[in-house]
């Protein structure tokens, strides 16, 4: 979560608080990765993450860093919370910061967690 400013955390916790109590089949919420990417509007082109060059590369770590920031978040929500969180159907884990998801993510809360 270290890569994301203050108002980027404040407004994706605000939509997982919101997702954690609304009614069971409206817990849902859609995250767009663009949301978690800083720096360069160039760094975070979706269409130049198969660049094998440096833009490529650049892309991919931005992307990355996006990742494993929503996932720190996620985590801290769930632990914070005490809910139950599933990426894209999967249980939320340590994949997610090993990912390279880089449009949109479906996030589901559900209260009462581990």
């Amino acid at each position: 979560m270290h890569t994301l400013s203050l108002e980027q955390a404040l407004s994706l916790w605000s939509d997982l608080e919101q997702a954690y109590h609304k009614p069971e089949k409206y817990r849902t919420v859609e995250i767009y990765m663009y949301r978690l990417v800083n720096g360069s509007p160039s760094a975070s082109r979706v269409d130049l993450m198969e660049d094998p060059g440096f833009m490529g590369d650049l892309v991919r770590d931005v992307y990355r860093k996006a990742n494993r920031a929503l996932y720190a978040l996620l985590n801290h929500f769930c632990l914070t919370r005490k809910a139950a969180i599933k990426v894209d159907g999967r249980e939320l884990g340590p994949w997610l910061a090993e990912s390279l998801l880089c449009h949109r993510v479906k996030v589901t809360v559900e209260p009462g967690g581990p």
